[in-house]
């Protein structure tokens, strides 16, 4: 990970060279920038890895410039801001961010969350080199964000997507709530692992009888694909 650039946008220098001198203790390089405009004609011009913003600039310039990188970059990005308020996390989230931590924050908080970061984003990016799933009536395509059954399309949440993906693909293979949260959430902890079986059983509903009940429990254990004889 010592490879990694980090591009921070903030435009309180103290908050600024905290943040990078964070991440320098980690190995990590960064480049700091103090305001949006620059910060974007910067990104064009190096190769960047990860954005680390402060989204609190005047006339929500920080919100502009975080949908404007979405728009042509899947780099991850994690927002900071000084404002704990729900509305602004989610605003911040459907906006693009990755993540959103309030100031003030430690330095293991932030490098814990830039970690999960990687691990999600690296996870999604490994299933770009996987083949499609295509199992009686079932087919998922993870590159083109695509399932159906019979070929019928279906809507699915990108998690729903990810995670039966992750499950069809490695068929009859048994993975645990924590194997799961953690590969498809990029997250640990035992509190959250309940979000694992709340998207089985929406899985499940969605594709019907026919596909839903192979996402099998497996009690005391956890999910599988089961690709053997299903009774209906």
């Amino acid at each position: 990970m010592s490879d990694l650039k980090f591009l921070i946008i903030d435009g309180n220098k103290a908050d600024a060279q905290l943040c990078s001198l964070h991440l320098s203790k980690e190995k990590f390089d960064s480049v700091i920038c103090s305001d949006c405009e620059s910060a974007v004609k910067l990104f064009n011009k190096d190769n960047f890895d990860f954005i680390i913003m402060e989204k609190t600039f005047s006339e929500n310039d920080g919100s502009y410039t975080l949908s404007n990188f979405r728009r042509y970059t899947d780099v991850p990005i994690i927002v900071l801001s000084s404002m704990a308020d729900t509305i602004d996390k989610i605003e911040s989230l459907n906006d693009g961010a990755d993540d959103y931590i309030v100031k003030p924050y430690e330095r293991e908080e932030l490098i814990a969350r830039i970690n999960a970061v990687l691990r999600r984003t690296h996870v999604l990016k490994n299933f770009e080199k996987f083949a499609d799933v295509n199992f009686d009536g079932l087919f998922i395509s993870i590159k083109e964000c695509r399932i159906s059954i019979d070929g019928k399309a279906l809507c699915l949440t990108p998690k729903e997507l990810d995670l039966a993906y992750f499950l069809a693909f490695r068929e009859n293979e048994v993975f645990s709530r924590e194997t799961l949260y953690g590969r498809i959430w990029g997250e640990t902890g035992k509190n959250n692992l309940r979000t694992v079986d709340v998207h089985i059983t929406s899985i499940r509903k969605k594709l019907g009888a026919k596909a839903g009940k192979r996402f099998k429990t497996i009690h005391g254990k956890g999910y599988k694909f089961d690709t053997g004889n299903i009774l209906f």
